[in-house]
């Protein structure tokens, strides 16, 4: 990759990449689909590989691994008399934890609540293969422990070392008192920043 396109490829508008990556979404479950599972494998790989930080790309994470989980259930199925569907199953279970982890923004539509569908997905194939569900909610409970310290560390990870100290600052309120800086140290402040456009 020349430098050039290195830094073109920075500069892409997060919306952009959203709808790049919806389209190697559609992509990766046609493919799939079609039996082609090399070529949806490739497709969704483009959709797994996304920043969970930008909010655009960040919501269709859930969805890549879904379907990235799906297309080993459905490679499980065509090589189960090869012997291969083992390790396929385990890594379709590895897709739909990731799934669960990379739940981190969702984005539900005004009164329809949000599921991650790697949830159940999972579910089903623990049922696959264990042959029950016994032992289930303690295994989901350590999923989400895992994803809750990786994500705390994450955080953690980029926190300033040794941040500047805020500016002092006096403000009065709609009813006439002051707030000071000052008289906030070893409070919790939250400052929201907003605009008019």
């Amino acid at each position: 990759v020349e430098a050039g396109d290195a830094e073109e490829e920075e500069r892409v508008d997060p919306r952009v990449a959203a709808e790049r990556a919806r389209f190697a979404l559609a992509s990766g479950l046609l493919l799939s689909q079609e039996g082609r599972f090399d070529e949806a494998d490739r497709a969704l790989s483009e959709a797994r590989d996304l920043d969970p930080e930008n909010y655009y790309t960040g919501q269709l994470l859930p969805m890549a691994f879904y379907y990235s989980g799906k297309l080993m259930e459905k490679r499980a199925e065509a090589a189960s008399a090869g012997g291969d569907a083992g390790e396929l199953l385990r890594s379709a279970d590895e897709f739909y934890q990731e799934g669960l982890r990379a739940d981190y923004n969702p984005n539900p539509k005004a009164g329809q609540p949000w599921v991650n569908p790697n949830q159940p997905a999972l579910e089903s194939l623990y049922g696959t293969m264990h042959g029950d569900l016994e032992g289930y909610e303690d295994y989901l409970a350590s999923i989400t422990e895992e994803g809750l310290e990786e994500r705390k560390g994450e955080i953690l990870a980029r926190r300033e070392a040794d941040p500047e100290p805020m500016a002092t600052f006096a403000l009065e309120t709609l009813d006439g008192d002051e707030i000071t800086s000052e008289g906030l140290l070893g409070k919790v402040l939250v400052i929201n920043f907003w605009g008019t456009w």
